[in-house]
């Protein structure tokens, strides 16, 4: 997905999953949140040992175009 972000404004991303019940067809979220030349410049997979959803929050150094890629963790489920 394509996003612009402001310099200095915190953002926070959520990818919900079957776990939360924010989402029913992935079992294990991971989000990317990729810089305007695709280099990873934040990832996450569980928000915590016991919650398996993923989510970034990003403070952005600089104003732009950024990407996020969702996929599920072991990648053979889409949502």
């Amino acid at each position: 997905f394509s996003i612009t972000l402001q310099k200095g404004v915190t953002y926070r991303f959520d990818l919900l999953g079957e776990d939360s019940g924010g989402g029913w067809t992935l079992d294990d979220p991971y989000l990317w949140l990729h810089d305007f030349k695709g280099k990873v410049i934040a990832q996450d997979n569980d928000i915590s040992g016991s919650n398996w959803d993923a989510q970034i929050i990003y403070t952005a150094k600089k104003a732009g175009v950024f990407y996020l890629q969702a996929a599920d963790y072991l990648s053979d489920e889409t949502g």
